[in-house]
């Protein structure tokens, strides 16, 4: 259980531990990343080009592309491929993976199932906010 984790690290680390949401981070990350600088006392001027993403999941759009890359021949032919060429080869094979899904029944149990750890994170991380 998570609660339990964040606990025992809280108590290891005391005051010495940031914890951030990632939701926070995907709506302001500009200003979740200059108070995780903050935290340790790194130079808060520096702003991170954060508009392109990298290591992006890609899966390949036939499974000949998918046999290629599991083979090393997605490998070799990268190499023979000018660089110029190499994006919009990339943009051609592959795509992004569909969002999961998961049965609504399924979910149901998971939350059942998490509810009190996740009250227990709630409160543990709210105590650790006071600590500041």
């Amino acid at each position: 259980m998570y609660a339990e984790q964040v606990g025992r690290f809280l108590e290891e680390f005391g005051e010495n531990d940031w914890i951030g949401h990632h939701e926070d981070f995907k709506q302001r990350p500009h200003e979740i990343y200059r108070d995780l600088c903050r935290f340790p006392g790194v130079d808060t001027n520096f702003v991170p080009d954060m508009g392109e993403r990298h290591l992006k999941a890609e899966v390949p759009r036939l499974s000949l592309i998918g046999w290629t890359k599991r083979s090393g021949l997605w490998e070799k032919a990268a190499k023979l491929t000018p660089q110029s060429v190499r994006p919009l080869a990339r943009l051609m094979l592959t795509r992004s993976p569909s969002p999961m899904k998961i049965d609504p029944a399924d979910r149901q149990y998971l939350v059942d199932y998490y509810r009190e750890d996740g009250i227990q994170l709630g409160r543990l991380l709210n105590q650790a906010a006071r600590v500041d």
